[in-house]
């Protein structure tokens, strides 16, 4: 295996993203950590960026490059069932062709669905290491199960790139991948139920019967998102009412759930969700409870929300929902495949967790941030609101 000592790129702070994040406790991890704040995004091209596959293998080989290096690269994505995934798809596969030119290497790119199956992900793996992939990028299904691919990386000296997703702390030696790129989902939480009290304070409001929605348990990004957002109660001494389950990132099973607590907790005024994924499943609770009203009206429910969704950034425009921290899947793209490239020229990722920040976005900043995945993966028009 290369092994060298992998350096922490510095980049730029967005200023807005941050403001809420200063003392903020450190996480531990297994492997090195490093926290990488936004820089100011440039915006893939999307027209020079394929769509998202829908069938089982799409392969491709970027434009030609110079001299005689050449890289495999086979990305796994663990379902094409949402937009972001879709972004996910795209973007990796963009930014892969960008860092190969740049590095001077002739690209074979692969991608394939596990569609959301923990056993055809590993036989996805297994495919590719047996077709000659160099490195795979892995969009982990599970941080536990998921595991065992890059087990199997390792014994074939294949490497291995955890894309979105980390692996288990209690994951060993041989199942730690060669580098983690990841959004920061600690800060996602956190900052961004820090800016939803924010303005409920500027609003003379008081937080009351605070209710948390909380991800899929076995994803390490619901897991730190919530204790984001716990820690951020605890700074400003809002006490949990009830945590509920959405399970697997299920809207429905998040209506079901948040309909029973806003039954058992009618006055709750402040509420967080793990991923504006569930908005239909959170607004439609709301409404039923007589509580889906904008910010500043009667009745008003306040929210904290995760990744900025196109219907969510649509709710902060529109002021039914406070906040959302974005997942930079660009810069996420870019990074990944920067280790990539480090990989083949015989850099030591050693096992490197490398999370990148996002904006926060709010009421006061939605028509202000420089780039936004959602604005591209929208099935409607969102320019009316950046006007």
């Amino acid at each position: 295996m290369k092994k060298l000592i992998s350096s922490i790129l510095t980049l730029a702070m967005v200023a807005g993203c941050l403001a809420g994040c200063a003392g903020k406790p450190q996480e531990t991890a297994s492997a090195t950590t490093a926290v990488t704040e936004a820089p100011a995004k440039e915006a893939p091209d999307k027209t020079e960026t394929a769509q998202a596959e829908t069938s089982d293998q799409a392969e491709t080989s970027a434009q030609e490059a110079s001299g005689d290096k050449k890289v495999k690269v086979g990305f796994v994505i663990s379902a094409l069932n949402e937009p972001i995934m879709n972004a996910y798809n795209d973007y990796v596969k963009k930014a892969m062709e960008e860092q190969a030119a740049k590095a001077g290497y002739k690209l074979e790119y692969v991608s394939v669905s596990s569609d959301g199956d923990v056993n055809r992900e590993y036989s996805n793996v297994q495919d590719m290491i047996g077709s000659g992939c160099d490195v795979i990028i892995l969009n982990a299904i599970d941080n536990v199960a998921s595991l065992a691919a890059v087990k199997e990386c390792h014994s074939n000296d294949v490497g291995s790139i955890f894309f979105c997703r980390e692996a288990d702390s209690s994951a060993s030696e041989d199942e730690i991948p060669d580098a983690t790129v990841n959004m920061d989902s600690y800060d996602q939480g956190y900052a961004s139920t820090i800016r939803m009290f924010e303005y409920m304070k500027d609003d003379g409001i008081e937080p009351k019967d605070m209710i948390v929605v909380m991800g899929y348990e076995n994803d390490v990004n619901a897991i730190n998102r919530q204790k984001g957002t716990e820690d951020a109660c605890k700074e400003w001494n809002v006490e949990i009412a009830t945590t509920v389950s959405c399970g697997q990132w299920d809207p429905a099973t998040c209506l079901t759930n948040l309909t029973s607590a806003l039954q058992t907790y009618p006055d709750s005024n402040c509420l967080y969700v793990p991923s504006d994924s569930q908005y239909s499943g959170y607004s439609t609770a709301l409404q039923r409870a007589g509580k889906w009203h904008k910010r500043g009206e009667e009745g008003h429910v306040y929210i904290a929300g995760t990744d900025v969704f196109a219907d969510g950034f649509v709710a902060i425009a529109t002021g039914y929902q406070e906040s959302s921290t974005e997942n930079p899947v660009w810069l996420n793209a870019v990074k990944a495949a920067e280790c990539v490239i480090d990989y083949m020229e015989g850099k030591d990722l050693n096992g490197e967790i490398f999370k990148i920040q996002g904006d926060t976005v709010d009421q006061d900043n939605y028509n202000k941030i420089d780039y936004l995945w959602c604005l591209e993966y929208s099935d409607s028009d969102l320019s009316q609101y950046l006007k």
